[in-house]
């Protein structure tokens, strides 16, 4: 392991442990989950808008919502 992925693992283990106890309630609306995706999207590179254009597809997932698709 090289030490930036000793140190990115030592940062996202981080994260887990101050977020672990949170709830999630909401994809769109919840502080978790959008510090979860700030962390995990710095520590890949991945633009904000992409992880946020993600979570907003998420939020229309029947499987999460259980609701059928809207057309």
């Amino acid at each position: 392991m090289t030490a930036y992925e000793s140190t990115l693992n030592t940062w996202l283990a981080a994260a887990y442990d101050a977020l672990c106890e949170s709830t999630l309630p909401q994809i769109m609306q919840d502080e978790t989950r959008l510090a979860l995706d700030r962390v995990v999207a710095e520590s890949l590179g991945i633009a904000p808008e992409i992880t946020a254009s993600i979570r907003r597809e998420l939020s229309r997932e029947p499987s999460i919502t259980g609701k059928p698709y809207e057309t």
